[in-house]
């Protein structure tokens, strides 16, 4: 490693508590605890059996299943049985019926995507078409999603590779602001296996012709040839994947001001402000060495949904289906069945990941290329959202945390407990921020999410084994978002949704 390599640092979750390293839903435990103890010793019951709530309470606490604090699964858990009876585990879309002008009716979304429907405004990109937008009428949002090819980043220099995270780091800055419309970026990268199905069909047409009763016998030689070229497409199929890229971009109403509108029909105003945010977006991603593509139409946002719902059913080509054989009211899944470690579109799996944990140590700019760079059986999508935080809000939650900590510290101090490495750790990190934000920078809250999607249950966790011992070799903690999967999988789409919308957080 030359000595002026750079080297980019993830800053960690926050783990250090509200009180003492105690975090909320432990303090309400031992609260409880401590409240069912002293009404069963008010209730004059003897002593061990008053100490029962408290003890649970500390069980519940401080107890760890499979590795994790037991307060992380006691939200799971409740979350799963109530998503049981309030949107269920089995959905199934109503038959579609005919108007009585001849035209078919659109197939509702399921339930993790409710609220959401593609719509159309005039578009200043497309001729013969118009501009595609994801409608949230949940949180009164509309995303655009364009399609984005880049260089061969793995093939650059070390010092191309590091200008060109740092012209993308412009590009979300470009977003951050006082009241910004913008309340979501995304980029998606969606990878298939395609195989050779072309040459499989040119192979089997030959064959079919050399078997033929009135054609000549085959050539040993010419059989051999064949059977060689099976052989090598038989190889070579697993390791041939299609790669797609996505970045969304989402505008709020809210964020609208009132005069724009008062001034036109508030719709049209909509679509506008998010067709001037596209402009911006575009232009910001050709300065950072991107070759960013026509914002998708309604058509092509459709043929998105199918890929990712149910890829094994359409075309090899990643993005959908035929163009001209798709309708975008017809785009959505006719079953869905979700269950506690997978979440079951039509007719394939889906399995999404949170990544808990970044690397910890710093990396260099292709630190994640072999995660990227996907060959395996089973479809995979890496999803990462931003949302950008104003300035006057990340310098008060500095404030806040900087004041969390310190006093933290001084508790534990006082009561002769060690101030841990870790809680050191988010010290520093939080007076580098402030120092990054006065010199300039702008701060972004992100997440990412990894979807593993396969036509069988051993296709799904021979994916998911792949995906983890590859995220776990460059430094990432991947977390099942068990009991969730089915909003998980919707998140993870590149359509805009909000974290506090699907409740992953």
């Amino acid at each position: 490693m030359s000595d002026d390599e750079r080297r980019f640092r993830f800053d960690q979750l926050d783990q250090t508590g509200i009180m003492l390293g105690l975090g909320p839903l432990q303090l309400v435990l031992l609260g409880v605890g401590l409240v069912g103890a002293a009404l069963a010793v008010s209730a004059g019951s003897p002593g061990p059996v008053a100490m029962i709530p408290l003890g649970l309470g500390a069980a519940v606490a401080f107890g760890r299943v499979h590795g994790r604090p037991a307060t992380e699964w006691l939200p799971v858990i409740i979350g799963w049985s109530v998503a049981g009876r309030t949107r269920g585990r089995r959905w199934i879309a109503p038959i579609p019926r005919t108007t009585a002008t001849g035209e078919t009716a659109s197939i509702p979304w399921p339930t993790p995507l409710n609220g959401l429907t593609i719509v159309e405004a005039p578009s200043p990109w497309h001729r013969m078409a118009k501009l595609g937008l994801v409608h949230d009428k949940t949180d009164e949002t509309l995303t655009v999603l364009v399609p984005v090819r880049g260089q061969d980043f793995a093939l650059l220099e070390r010092r191309d590779q590091e200008d060109l995270l740092g012209r993308w780091g412009e590009v979300l800055a470009a977003f951050t602001r006082e009241r910004g419309l913008v309340v979501r970026l995304s980029w998606s990268e969606f990878a298939a296996p395609v195989g050779l199905g072309e040459h499989q069909r040119w192979l089997d047409d030959l064959t079919d012709h050399d078997s033929d009763a009135d054609a000549v016998p085959m050539d040993p030689t010419r059989a051999a040839a064949l059977i060689s070229y099976e052989q090598l497409l038989a190889g070579a199929g697993s390791m041939t994947a299609e790669h797609q890229v996505i970045v969304a971009i989402t505008i709020g109403r809210s964020r609208l001001r009132s005069t724009r509108r008062s001034r036109q029909n508030a719709g049209d105003a909509f679509a506008d402000a998010s067709i001037g945010a596209t402009e911006t977006l575009l232009r910001g991603l050709r300065n950072a060495g991107l070759e960013p593509g026509t914002p998708m139409t309604a058509v092509e946002i459709a043929g998105v949904l199918r890929g990712r719902s149910d890829g094994d059913q359409v075309r090899r080509r990643i993005g959908g289906t035929d163009a001209a054989a798709l309708d975008a009211g017809q785009a959505g899944p006719l079953a869905t069945y979700t269950e506690w470690t997978h979440h079951r579109v039509d007719g394939s799996l889906h399995r999404t990941y949170w990544i808990a944990e970044w690397p910890r140590l710093p990396v260099p700019a292709d630190w994640m290329e072999p995660l990227l760079a996907f060959t395996g059986r089973a479809r995979r999508a890496i999803t990462v959202i931003y949302e950008p935080v104003a300035p006057s809000s990340s310098q008060r939650r500095i404030d806040s945390e900087s004041i969390k900590l310190e006093s933290d510290a001084m508790a534990k101090e006082d009561k002769g407990r060690r101030v841990t490495a870790q809680h050191r750790r988010h010290q520093v990190a939080v007076a580098e921020r402030e120092e990054e934000l006065v010199a300039g920078f702008v701060e972004f809250d992100f997440t990412g999410l990894i979807t593993v999607s396969a036509a069988t249950e051993d296709e799904l966790w021979e994916g998911c084994d792949h995906i983890d011992q590859l995220a776990r070799e460059h430094g990432l903690e991947l977390r099942a978002l068990d009991g969730r999967h089915d909003v998980a999988w919707a998140t993870a789409l590149p359509f805009g949704l909000g974290l506090g919308r699907t409740s992953i957080r």
